[in-house]
């Protein structure tokens, strides 16, 4: 699955602060053969607000910069930042490191300290 993440893209910088560290949650449902050759790490990934989403109203969707849908920030790690990005502030992902076969990314999420 793709979305539309235009205007979402945030670009790193070296004074850029790590939140946390943690795998992507739902990535057994998602068929990362199709983008295995976009995943590579280091690779910066978007993260996308899903406020609407009917089993977690604080969801962070984790995609590649061509928008395809990774996965999730995991619930139980996802309330600072949700209330982050609620607040305006600028959110990113890279990828620590990937197992297609094992269905497995790890991610560091990044506070963002340039502006748009």
């Amino acid at each position: 699955e793709y979305i539309d993440i235009k205007g979402k893209l945030i670009p790193n910088h070296e004074y850029d602060v790590l939140l946390l560290q943690t795998e992507v949650a739902g990535v057994f449902y998602r068929d990362l053969y199709v983008v295995e050759s976009e995943l590579k790490e280091g690779d910066l990934l978007c993260l996308v607000r899903q406020p609407d989403n009917v089993y977690d109203k604080k969801a962070i969707l984790v995609t590649t910069y061509n928008g395809y849908v990774v996965g999730y920030i995991p619930r139980r790690l996802n309330t600072m930042p949700a209330s982050l990005m609620d607040s305006g502030e600028n959110l990113y992902g890279v990828l620590e490191s990937i197992d297609i076969d094992a269905n497995r990314l790890l991610i560091r999420v990044m506070f963002s300290k340039s502006k748009k």
